[in-house]
């Protein structure tokens, strides 16, 4: 996460689009595969406790088992969610990462805040 972070900073994140060139925009995106592979991976790892958990808890504990059945799925759904809004923020797709094609709209950057914050916090 760290060498995809310092990676996008040194490559044009958190610069306005039209001081990035293709080159930076393209390299850019690369790292952005980095970030959409830690929303999934920290979430399997999570799901991972979970299915240990319920290796060790004893059958007749129906109502926590299906805490930890549910609990699972939120955190899988979240990790989705963040991996594919980090992937599809812009409309059309192409602009998010070719500067030539015009972005006609783009999702509130805030929300993806809000998702690594109940991704991490989950």
């Amino acid at each position: 996460m760290l060498v995809c972070q310092i990676g996008a900073n040194r490559m044009g994140g958190g610069l306005h689009a039209w001081n990035i060139t293709n080159a930076e925009a393209l390299v850019w995106w690369r790292f952005t595969w980095g970030y959409v592979a830690y929303y999934i991976i920290t979430s399997l790892l999570k799901i991972s406790v979970l299915v240990g958990f319920l290796t060790i808890m004893p059958r007749h504990f129906k109502k926590l088992r299906i805490a930890v059945y549910v609990l699972s799925t939120l955190i899988m759904a979240l990790g989705i969610t963040c991996a594919l809004m980090l992937l599809f923020q812009c409309k059309p797709f192409l602009s998010n990462f070719d500067i030539n094609v015009l972005q006609q709209t783009c999702i509130n950057t805030d929300y993806l805040r809000f998702c690594k914050f109940f991704n991490t916090h989950l």
